[in-house]
C-alpha cells in the first residue's frame, strides 16, 4: 500500500510539473514490479457483495469456535432468556443478592 501511495504522489507531482507520468512511476519502482503489484492487488480485492468476512476467521483462527459457537449458550436463546441468565431469574431477591459493580 505504501508503494502505491508513493506512486500516486509521484504521479500528482509529475502532472503538476508537466513531466512524463510513466517516468515518475519508473523513478520509484521498475515497470515490471509495478505491473506485478497491480495484478496482485486485483487478485486481493474481492467484490464486497461476495465477500464472507467470517470465512477467514473460521478457516484460520483456532479460537473462533469459542466465540462463534454460542448455540448451546442460554444467553443466545433470545432476548428474554438472555437477560434472565445475566441477572438471575429476574425476581427481586436474586437481583439484591448479586454483588454490585
Amino acid at each position: 500500500m505504501r508503494l502505491f501511495v508513493k506512486i500516486g504522489q509521484a504521479l500528482l507531482a509529475a502532472r503538476q510539473a508537466g513531466h512524463d507520468p510513466f517516468a515518475a512511476i519508473e523513478a520509484i519502482v521498475p515497470w515490471d514490479v509495478f505491473a506485478a503489484g497491480v495484478t496482485e492487488a486485483g487478485q486481493l480485492a474481492r467484490p464486497a457483495e461476495r465477500f464472507d468476512f467470517l470465512d477467514p476467521l473460521s478457516t484460520s483462527c483456532t479460537a473462533t469456535p469459542v466465540y462463534a459457537g454460542v448455540a448451546g449458550n442460554p444467553a443466545a436463546q433470545g432476548g428474554a432468556s438472555g437477560a434472565g441468565v445475566a441477572h438471575g431469574d429476574g425476581d427481586a431477591q436474586n437481583v439484591e443478592r448479586e454483588p454490585g459493580p
